[in-house]
């Protein structure tokens, strides 16, 4: 029998980095007791049944890493995190209670986990430690589609804020995409966001008003 080697799925140097992570994914069924110690903030729950020390997953790098150690053996070359999951990676906090993921393999199935079968441009696509996810403004566009409205609410003001995400740009590409498939709806609930108390305090998404100074591009090999 072939031992698993987490997250050699994406590269040998996601999983070279991955290997002294992979111990610390705790797969403990999901249960009042483990949502008290996340309440505690004791542990992150990455994925059904799955959990970590919240201090393991404090860049970057860790919790894309994490969230790939968590897949396990179901993860797969093509799978790209996207949505919820790549703004968790960029910025941090509470990890999305469904994990998301791109593949261009049809019909994926992985329990727990929400898979759209599609793939991005290769110009959409970053590297994190040998681990692929979406670009910000393609993760800013998926947010403001995806079938739960709270998605782009949730996660959109902190990658505003964090700079990884350029309102100019965001504008450009939404005007960029029209025609193709849920941009109606992302055109519409970016202006109704723009517009709302969510957005006290970070750039506007219309590109109206001063941004972040710390603005970076972000498409590149880390």
């Amino acid at each position: 029998m072939v031992e698993h080697v987490p997250c050699l799925a994406w590269s040998r140097h996601a999983a070279e980095l991955a290997e002294p992570r992979a111990a610390w994914i705790l797969r403990w069924p999901d249960s009042p007791s483990t949502d008290g110690m996340v309440r505690d903030g004791l542990l992150h729950r990455v994925m059904a049944g799955c959990y970590a020390p919240p201090d393991l997953m404090a860049d970057p790098v860790s919790r894309i890493l994490m969230l790939g150690c968590a897949l396990g053996s179901a993860l797969r070359p093509d799978h790209v995190v996207a949505g919820a999951s790549a703004a968790w990676v960029m910025v941090g906090g509470t990890p999305p209670r469904i994990p998301v993921l791109l593949s261009s393999a049809h019909r994926t199935v992985i329990s727990a986990v929400r898979v759209r079968t599609t793939m991005p441009e290769p110009s959409q696509i970053e590297l994190r430690a040998g681990a692929p996810l979406t670009v910000p403004v393609r993760t800013a566009i998926d947010l403001l589609r995806d079938d739960d409205p709270a998605a782009a609410h949730t996660w959109l003001p902190p990658l505003l804020r964090s700079g990884h995400l350029d309102a100019d740009e965001l504008t450009m590409q939404l005007e960029a995409s029209r025609g193709k498939p849920g941009m109606r709806l992302a055109r519409e609930r970016q202006r109704i966001l723009a517009a709302s108390q969510a957005w006290a305090g970070a750039p506007s998404l219309c590109g109206i008003g001063a941004r972040e100074s710390t603005a970076r591009p972000s498409a590149v090999t880390r």
